[in-house]
């Protein structure tokens, strides 16, 4: 998971936080907090997040990180 994401930040010259909350909305990785705080990948991400996908994931991360940026989903 850690070179996809270094790749997507470098892509999209983005900060690796919102890197992780795309990935986070598309439902590939959930925040865990304990013990320590980090990331896990979910079931979805499991089969998804992979290197072969990679040209699909930017795709998804692009219109993820729009949709951040035009501020639709304020959350709660």
């Amino acid at each position: 998971m850690e070179k996809i994401v270094t790749l997507l930040v470098d892509e999209f010259n983005e900060t690796r936080a919102k890197i992780f909350v795309s990935l986070e909305r598309l439902n590939f990785i959930r925040k865990v907090e304990k013990p320590t705080l980090h990331w896990e990948k979910t079931h979805l991400g499991k089969d998804y997040l992979t290197e072969e996908n990679y040209h699909n994931i930017l795709q998804l991360v692009e219109d993820e990180l729009d949709e951040m940026k035009d501020g639709t989903d304020l959350g709660i």
